[in-house]
């Protein structure tokens, strides 16, 4: 078993919506309890950038995402 497969087998285990991304915030894997909860296939999501397919929040749509993207510059920024 290859190392990618055994990273994926896992990953779809897990119980909890995860999603990868690259530097460049393209999303590069989900696992299947994020597509359950987003109701969204694969192909619909990975190689997409992440705010551009990102689940609107009814509560804060434009704050709660612009908060959401500025944190994770700051993170890709700093380190």
């Amino acid at each position: 078993m290859t190392a990618e497969i055994e990273f994926t087998a896992f990953f779809d285990a897990t119980p909890s919506p995860s999603l990868v991304m690259g530097t460049d915030l393209v999303i590069r894997y989900v696992n299947h309890a994020y597509l359950q909860a987003t109701g969204r296939s694969r192909s619909e999501l990975v190689g997409k950038y992440f705010f551009d397919v990102l689940p609107e929040n009814p509560h804060a749509p434009v704050e709660g995402q612009r908060n959401l993207k500025a944190s994770l510059l700051r993170v890709l920024e700093t380190g």
